[in-house]
């Protein structure tokens, strides 16, 4: 690290280790011991399954409980002019 403070250009030796899996909620779901939000698809069982991740799951119901909340929005200030 100091010598990456050092010059920018440095290349570092170390192996890092990526897992961008979701492996927060992984590692919280391992805490409570919740298997069905550990996996998440993160580890098909067949070749035919496909990888996916949790964001990908939450983002229709997110997307509609956001629609949701700004059409409430638009009629609380309707209602309140």
């Amino acid at each position: 690290m100091r010598e990456l403070d050092k010059d920018h250009k440095y290349k570092v030796h170390m192996p890092i280790f990526l897992d961008a899996t979701c492996s927060g909620i992984q590692h919280k779901a391992a805490l409570i011991k919740d298997f069905e939000s550990g996996k998440s698809k993160i580890d098909p069982t067949k070749k035919s399954d496909t990888v996916g991740d949790i964001y990908s799951d939450l983002l229709e119901p997110i997307n509609k409980a956001i629609k949701y909340m700004v059409k409430s929005m638009e009629i609380v200030m309707k209602l309140q002019k």
